[in-house]
């Protein structure tokens, strides 16, 4: 799950594999800073230092 420092810019703010969200998909993030918004990606497994695919959803914070 990549979060954002401006509009261009994606950082890493983790990875979620199936387990991670039964059974439920709530998760609390810490830690967000500043980022406008949220935005997510399909990643190999382990993760990417970088998102490898454009996201298939985007989520504005308010």
């Amino acid at each position: 799950m990549p979060g954002d420092t401006d509009d261009t810019t994606m950082i890493p703010m983790g990875t979620m594999a199936p387990g991670d969200v039964k059974p439920t998909t709530q998760v609390v993030l810490d830690g967000i800073g500043p980022n406008t918004k949220l935005a997510f990606t399909v990643e190999p497994p382990g993760g990417s230092q970088q998102p490898t695919s454009e996201p298939f959803a985007t989520i504005p914070l308010i």
